[in-house]
């Protein structure tokens, strides 16, 4: 998270150079976003301005990170459509690097940079997959999100290259919502291309199957029970929200989620989740927003990703839609969000 405000503050300066950044837009968006802040700390005050402004806990998820992405996509349409296609290389650069980096680490069974042996155990094999973002759930979301991008950005035959490297380094992390989201994701691909618009027929008939398949393989395994717990959590979280009206409109604000198991935790979550240990997501982004900033500013977002919705280029919305449904049974990691919100300015070129 530091690394990101810094990066967007360098970012930042160097828009400053151009005549763009300075007009009443800017001004508009800058003092929005300020708003936004003060809004927070005016309904909910907070003893330590740093908490609210950073978050507590390993991750550091406070109100600068929704106001950081938003001038983050400001700044990117900005830009021009050759400055977004240098972008999109970058960006397929790194995921080809974190790619290979997740299959040499499932192969050989070690980590790259220090060599030593994984000890991580899966229901799989016995190691997943962490390249370099340290855990092998974000290796597979990163990976997923990318594969549309790479489909449509690469014009040549070399792109089903890539694209398979990036499943087998999806493969590598043993992630069970990762792998059945991208096998999802190339069976409709494949249905579309033979079936056309009958696909969406016929595609959720397929899900059903995998969702079986996935039952059938994981049901009495570590694998479901992580699975399950999910949703557990998600349940729980709902009821603690709905108790008190006000923060329901307008959120519990950045550390919500673990103030609020913080403050009361039920059996059922204990008996998921180690008594110690601390909750700071419900592992779903849309809940994650709900709680933390309210359905209020969750209805703004819905709103303006739907008005930019039409806009966008085709591979553009699949990327969003592998997020989201990815981000909708995980924590939600930055990295990740910085490709999405790439992925709401990439529009499709007027004719």
């Amino acid at each position: 998270m530091p690394i990101f405000l810094i990066l967007t503050l360098i970012a930042t300066f160097e828009m400053s150079f151009r005549k763009t950044l300075f007009t009443k837009k800017t001004l508009i968006v800058g003092i929005s976003l300020v708003i936004f802040g003060l809004i927070g700390y005016a309904i909910f005050p907070h003893e330590n301005i740093r908490d609210l402004l950073f978050g507590i806990w390993e991750k550091q998820h406070g109100i600068l990170l929704p106001i950081a992405l938003i001038w983050t996509w400001y700044l990117i349409s900005l830009i021009s459509k050759k400055e977004q296609n240098t972008l999109s290389t970058i960006i397929l650069c790194s995921w080809g690097i974190i790619a290979l980096i997740s299959i040499v680490e499932g192969i050989f069974g070690y980590n790259i940079f220090t060599g030593a042996a994984f000890q991580t155990t899966g229901s799989w094999w016995d190691v997943r997959a962490t390249a370099t973002l340290g855990n092998p759930n974000y290796v597979a979301g990163y990976l997923l999100i990318l594969i549309p991008l790479s489909l449509s950005y690469i014009k040549r035959w070399e792109k089903y290259i890539l694209v398979f490297l990036l499943f087998v380094g999806i493969l590598m992390t043993k992630s069970v919502i990762g792998v059945s989201l991208a096998v999802a994701f190339l069976v409709f691909l494949v249905g579309k291309h033979f079936l056309g618009k009958r696909v969406y027929i016929v595609f959720p008939i397929l899900v059903l199957v995998l969702f079986s398949l996935v039952f059938y393989r994981y049901g009495d395994t570590e694998k479901w029970l992580s699975l399950s717990s999910r949703f557990v959590l998600m349940k729980e979280t709902v009821s603690l929200s709905t108790e008190y009206p006000l923060h329901t409109l307008f959120g519990y604000w950045p550390n919500g989620v673990i103030e609020m198991y913080a403050w009361v935790r039920s059996k059922k979550i204990d008996a998921y989740f180690p008594p110690e240990s601390t909750i700071d997501s419900s592992h779903n982004v849309f809940l994650d927003i709900a709680i933390k900033y309210g359905l209020l500013w969750l209805s703004l977002l819905i709103g303006f990703i739907a008005i930019q919705w039409w806009k966008l280029e085709t591979y553009a919305k699949y990327g969003l839609v592998l997020g989201f449904l990815f981000f909708s049974l995980n924590v939600i990691v930055v990295s990740h969000l910085i490709v999405m919100v790439f992925l709401l300015v990439v529009k499709k070129l007027q004719a």
